[in-house]
């Protein structure tokens, strides 16, 4: 599924099947519903640590670790995940600045893990090579130089990019309780916490008990249920996108 099948009719139909979202002959907007649909986006990318919408980052720097880039083809890990390109890289030194060609550089969208495949010949000019020739005394001399390396590239998901279905399941959820939240006070007439009411007529009388609180919406149960599971959902995703630990002791 792409980003921008996310919208409210998918929403009502996969998450929100048969509960009513009509009250009193209102009705919670479509408008309202994206609303929380872009939230739970960005619920998620704080939850799990990554970009999710397409951003443009311009112009970030890295440092240069001469242990990355000892076997010949460089190493790069972007500070933002998933990438979709890598728009510019180059060196910079003082006033001077190189543009690595585009050709050299291989991006792991997943990871946004950044190498530089060095072909020579047609795709880069003498010029560039004698340039960066400049740079290695001072590459080669030192384990490490600050503030070298600048990248602006694309992070996030492309408009016909397939996400993982396990954070499309996530965002839904999470955009299912922002809405549910709201449902559940006005589920009976509009009283938020109603526990129960009783009606009485000419010494009849009706009692009806809910299991609503005021700690328990009219669908709370469901609310808790999504909660629970979001705990173990995050952990796979982190590990998805950012693969499994390791701690030497």
């Amino acid at each position: 599924m792409r980003l921008v099948d996310l919208t409210p009719d998918w929403l009502k139909e996969t998450f929100l099947f048969k509960i009513p979202i009509k009250f009193d002959d209102e009705t919670l907007s479509d408008d309202s519903m994206q609303f929380y649909i872009d939230s739970s986006i960005s619920e998620a990318e704080t939850l799990i640590g990554i970009t999710i919408k397409k951003t443009l980052i311009e112009n970030e720097t890295y440092d240069y670790r001469l242990e990355e880039w000892m076997n010949g083809f460089g190493f790069l890990q972007l500070n933002s995940r998933p990438s979709i390109k890598v728009n510019e890289m180059s060196l910079n030194v003082i006033t001077s600045k190189i543009s690595i060609p585009p050709e050299w550089i291989q991006v792991k969208k997943k990871t946004s893990q950044v190498n530089l495949i060095p072909y020579f010949g047609v795709l880069a000019s003498a010029n560039i090579s004698n340039q960066i020739l400049m740079f290695f005394p001072l590459l080669s001399s030192t384990n490490y130089v600050p503030q070298i390396l600048q990248v602006t590239y694309e992070a996030g998901f492309d408009t016909n990019d397939q996400i993982p279905a396990l954070l499309v399941k996530l965002i839904g959820e999470r955009a299912c309780i922002s809405v549910l939240n709201v449902l559940g006070e006005i589920a009976l007439g509009g009283q938020a916490g109603l526990a129960g009411y009783s009606i009485g007529i000419d010494g009849l009388s009706q009692s009806i008990s809910t299991t609503m609180s005021a700690e328990n919406a009219a669908y709370g149960g469901r609310i808790r249920q999504y909660e629970r599971g979001h705990v173990e959902l995050v952990r796979i995703l982190r590990q998805y996108f950012y693969g499994l630990r390791v701690v030497g002791a």
